[in-house]
């Protein structure tokens, strides 16, 4: 997956038609808790395609990345988590 200007570019999966976005994330969620990273990865990258915004998607793709080792792309996705996060029910603060 690349990161462009913020934004994630990839791949178009045909296994999330169909799928709203909670459904999406819970599935990407679901994966990442059973240890399957690329699945994981994949759904979040999916849900971030359909909504740039989802501090959920960014903040979990974040954690991932970051325990993979690419800590500089990792920090940035958690960074936009807090931009975009309202009510921050994914278990990061906002600080203003």
């Amino acid at each position: 997956c690349n990161v462009e200007g913020g934004f994630l570019v990839g791949r178009s999966l045909w296994h999330t038609r169909g799928m709203n976005k909670d459904q999406l994330f819970l599935q990407a969620q679901r994966s990442h808790q059973e240890g399957n990273l690329v699945q994981a990865e994949r759904d979040y990258e999916q849900l971030l395609i359909r909504d740039a915004e989802h501090a959920g998607a960014l903040h979990y793709l974040g954690l991932l990345w970051l325990d993979r080792g690419e800590v500089s792309a990792g920090l940035r996705l958690l960074e936009q988590s807090l931009r975009f996060c309202s009510k921050c029910r994914y278990g990061v603060a906002r600080s203003r």
